[in-house]
This record gives C-alpha cells, sequence and structure tokens, in this order.
C-alpha cells in the first residue's frame, strides 16, 4: 500500500473512506434533514496540479426514499479562495480539508443537471422529446438515472418514460453548453461515416436524435453490456475480437477535419502527471522517472498525411457488447492522429484488468493477443514493425499514465508498481506483436 508525504495530509483525510463518511451525514442533514449514509466509498480521485484534487464520492442514503449518488469533492490548493459556488444549500466546505463539495445535482457548469431532477420540470423535457417519438398526453417521466457524471465536464443520464402505448428509455447526455455542436457533430458524421444500426457489419455509435444550445445531447438508450462488464466471462476473448474490428474501422473511416493529437502533447501531459505524482508519493520517482525518460528518448513519428481518426480514449468501458451490434460510445475526445495510441492504450488496460482480476490473468493475456491478430487482420498495416513498435511505444506511456491514475485511488493502490514493471517490460520489447 502506498502512503502518500506527509506535505499531502489534507488529501490522506479526504480519501478516507472512514473519516469522511460521518462528514457527509453531518453536512448533509443541515441540508435535507436527517440522513444515513450507507455503502460509502472513493472510487475516483484526478490531480487538478498545484495541490488541487478532484475526488469522486458514491454512496447510498437509507430509509424508504433510498438513492444512490455520485458526488464531487474539490480539495483546494493551499492559497486558492473558497469558489463562489459554495453558497447554503448548493455545495458544503470543510474548513479544516479546504474541500468544497458541490450538493448533487447542482453543477457550476452543468446548468442543465438540476432540471431533470425536478419534478415540475418534467413537462419541459417530454415536449423537447415529441418531435421524435409519438408522445401522447399520458406521458410521464417516471425515473431518472445516473450513468455516468464527473463535475463540471458530463453527465450521462437514462430517462424512463412511461405512456399507455409502452415504455421508453432515452439517454440525455450532458455537456458544457461550449463543446455541445462539436459532440453532437461528431457523433452525426460517424452515423453518416457508417457506423449506424443499418450498417452491414453492425458497428455503430449510438444515435443523436437532437442537442440544445444548454448543453444537452439526446441520444438512443442502449441495455447492452461493455466489454468491462464481461470480463471472467465466456464471452470475453471472443467479444475482444469484435472490439478489434470496431477499432479498424474507426482508423480506416473518412472523417472531416479532426484535432490532431501527437506524442509530443502526450508527454508534456505526461511529465505533469509524473512530476505531481512523485510529490505525493516519492517512493515511486524513480521507477517513473525510468520510464518517462525512456519515453522521451525515442517518441514515434508519424507523418501527417498517413495520421487517422482516433478514438484517443479507447479501452474496454467504451465499447458495448450487444447480441448482434457492437457500439463505440464517448467520442469526446475522437482526434486525428497515430491509430498504435488506440491499440496500446486498449492493451495497457488489459493489463491493468489483469491486476484488479487476478482470476482471470490468463483470460485476459489470452484476449489481448486475440485483439492484436484480428487488428492486424483487419488493416493490413504495410508498415507492420513500425506500427507494432510503435503500439509498444503508446502501451508504455498508457502503463505510466495509469500508474498515476491509480496511485491515488484509495482500494487500487497496490496496481501502480506492477504497472510500472510491465511498462519496463514493454520498453524492453515485450510487446503484443
Amino acid at each position: 500500500m502506498l502512503n502518500p508525504s506527509p506535505a499531502y495530509a489534507r488529501l490522506t483525510t479526504a480519501t478516507d473512506e472512514m473519516a469522511m463518511k460521518p462528514v457527509f451525514e453531518a453536512e448533509l442533514s443541515k441540508i435535507w434533514g436527517p440522513v444515513q449514509i450507507q455503502n460509502f466509498f472513493i472510487p475516483r480521485v484526478f490531480s487538478r496540479g498545484g495541490g488541487r484534487f478532484l475526488i469522486q464520492y458514491r454512496f447510498s442514503t437509507a430509509g424508504a426514499g433510498g438513492k444512490n449518488w455520485i458526488f464531487f469533492g474539490e480539495l483546494l490548493g493551499p492559497d486558492e479562495m473558497i469558489p463562489g459556488f459554495v453558497q447554503p444549500g448548493k455545495a458544503f466546505f470543510v474548513p479544516e480539508m479546504r474541500l468544497a463539495v458541490p450538493v448533487f445535482p447542482f453543477d457550476p457548469k452543468l446548468k442543465e443537471l438540476p432540471r431533470f431532477f425536478q419534478m415540475d420540470e418534467a413537462a419541459s423535457i417530454l415536449s423537447e422529446l415529441k418531435p421524435f417519438f409519438d408522445l401522447n398526453g399520458t406521458a410521464a417521466v417516471k425515473r431518472v438515472e445516473v450513468l455516468g457524471y464527473r463535475l463540471e465536464r458530463r453527465s450521462l443520464l437514462r430517462l424512463s418514460i412511461q405512456e399507455k402505448s409502452g415504455n421508453l428509455s432515452i439517454v440525455a447526455k450532458l455537456v458544457r453548453p461550449d463543446k455541445v455542436d462539436r459532440i453532437f457533430g461528431l457523433m452525426q458524421e460517424l452515423e453518416k461515416a457508417g457506423f449506424n444500426k443499418e450498417a452491414e457489419d453492425k458497428i455503430s455509435v449510438p444515435h443523436a436524435f437532437a442537442k440544445t444550445a444548454s448543453g444537452v445531447i439526446w441520444q438512443e438508450a442502449l441495455a447492452d453490456p461493455s466489454l468491462h462488464d464481461l470480463i471472467g466471462s465466456a464471452a470475453f476473448v471472443s467479444s475482444c475480437q469484435r472490439t478489434a474490428r470496431a477499432l479498424a474501422k474507426l482508423h480506416t473511416a473518412r472523417l472531416g477535419d479532426l484535432v490532431p493529437h501527437t506524442a509530443e502533447e502526450e508527454l508534456k501531459r505526461l511529465q505533469e502527471m509524473v512530476a505531481e505524482t512523485a510529490r505525493i508519493y516519492p517512493v515511486l520517482k524513480e521507477k517513473m522517472d525510468k520510464v518517462f525518460d525512456s519515453l522521451k528518448t525515442e517518441p514515434p513519428v508519424l507523418k501527417e498525411e498517413t495520421a487517422v481518426p482516433i478514438h484517443r480514449d479507447f479501452y474496454d468501458k467504451q465499447v458495448l457488447i450487444g447480441a448482434e451490434r457492437t457500439t463505440l460510445v464517448d467520442v469526446d475526445t475522437l482526434s486525428s492522429g497515430d491509430p498504435a495510441l488506440d491499440v496500446g492504450n486498449f492493451l495497457a488496460h488489459l493489463s491493468l484488468r489483469a491486476g484488479q482480476h487476478p482470476e482471470a490473468k490468463q483470460t485476459l493475456r489470452q484476449a489481448g493477443q486475440v485483439f492484436v491478430e484480428e487488428y492486424r487482420a483487419a488493416t493490413n498495416s504495410v508498415d507492420a514493425e513500425t506500427f507494432w513498435k510503435r503500439a509498444g511505444w503508446w502501451e508504455t506511456s498508457a502503463l505510466l499514465r495509469l500508474a498515476c491514475l491509480y496511485s491515488l485511488r484509495p482500494r487500487w493502490k497496490k496496481l501502480p508498481i506492477p504497472l510500472l514493471d510491465q511498462a519496463e517490460k514493454t520498453l524492453s520489447g515485450e510487446i503484443h506483436a
């Protein structure tokens, strides 16, 4: 188990589940009335640099009206001012930790989020949907489920709508208003490029019905499990074949202008992450510096004319595996760049899963081999040797990034050293080609 530097004592307390549960009970009881919290845990912590962190708290409230909740707390920098959003009823502040916590569904930048949880807004929500669905006067919003949430960035909500003629599920993806046009445009362009429900190969993205200027993208709801959900099942290896074909289709798609992403940008981001992680956990510094210095000596070079559409955040949770249909999700980071980035990132996440699911280690190794074989067959790259060397570099960079990220996650602090060990092996030539 990693122990942080004494300089990060506030972070230690703010990520201590036993210490934070009574804090949340006390603070939320001031706002909601008496609250009893169950199943309190901290799945994610993100560094924001400068001694600032974003901490995800998940829990359920007890009683007949019990619910599951996702809250985020902002651990402020030593000299940072208290955010303006810390107001009665909207957020609470814990002075001894300098922790500011917006009270869900309030979000400082996702202004639309609260209305999905206000009963008097149901009629206006249904009116937005009428142009796309034959809703009659009996339609009613029966349930709003949070599928995913990241403070000030995005939220994925599934709405269950009931009427006399049947039930309907639809997803509202909430993003910042300045991002909505780009993300909706990418989804539409992918559908036009063959990623739709009518595609012969059954590889698609979720159908996007509409967007609003306020930052809501209405899209189809899919009940299919993600590839990640299938870890440990008999279907996981064959599903990795389907995943490889879906990625190959993306890499060969004809899309419009995309923002480029380069190895130099990746190194800059990694340098900042490594420096921050080394300050928090000095014990990791030597291993991280060794991996980073090796990456820095020979970054992959890709000719501009050979750049392709890349997902840039491709791993097992970004692919839904249905009975026939394979669906790529979360295309917000779609860019132009090296296809080896997506391959390396996917393989690095399989190493991560082996640490999280040791009982499935052999299956995950087999799945990685099947993924590589299927991707090779689907792309038939002319620069195979160069490609897999680049894939090894990107896999190593992803392993280093994951080691930094998971060092901050309370339940996975055993993973960074094995991930760094795997990064060294990959650098030495133990890649999946």
